[in-house]
Parts: structure tokens; C-alpha cells; sequence
């Protein structure tokens, strides 16, 4: 099987994998195994945990607002009706 695949940088980065069989009619890149050579080394993993590192601060600091906000509504008789995270593509 052939595989290559292409990296989303949404979220955080994502794998876009695309995989044919051995005679199919894409042409193969060299994607694979640069990828496996950056992990190899390490630079992948420090890149995810700088990533990860900053975004938890952010999500914490979203959840602890949101929340904030809604005690604050209940309290003077409001309701929240819906509540909707828009998906990204």
C-alpha cells in the first residue's frame, strides 16, 4: 500500500492522510517519511508540546469566563436557551 498525506495546522495540527494500492495511479511523495524522520529526531513532539502547552492555558481561562457568565445570568433570573460551538473546517 502507498500512503502519503498532507498536515492541517487547525486544532493544533492534524493528519490529512490519503492511502491506494500499490498499482494505483497517484504519484507517491517523499511526505511519509520526512514526517517519520522529524518524529524520529524529536522536533515533531516538541512542536505538539509548545502547541499543547499554550492552548491549555487559553482553554482554561474560556471555561473558567464562560462559566462565570452563566452563574452570573442564572442569578438575575436569565436563561441561556442554546448554547453551540460552530464547527471548523
Amino acid at each position: 500500500m502507498r500512503t502519503t498525506f498532507e498536515e492541517l495546522w487547525a486544532h493544533g495540527g492534524s493528519l490529512r492522510i490519503y492511502v491506494q494500492h500499490p498499482d494505483g495511479v497517484h504519484t507517491h511523495t517523499d511526505a511519509v517519511p520526512a514526517l517519520l524522520a522529524r518524529e524520529e529526531s524529536g522536533a515533531a513532539c516538541a512542536h505538539v508540546s509548545a502547541i499543547c502547552a499554550s492552548r491549555r492555558t487559553d482553554v482554561k481561562e474560556s471555561k473558567c469566563a464562560l462559566l462565570e457568565l452563566l452563574i452570573e445570568l442564572r442569578r438575575t433570573g436569565k436563561q441561556v436557551v442554546c448554547v453551540r460551538s460552530a464547527r471548523k473546517r
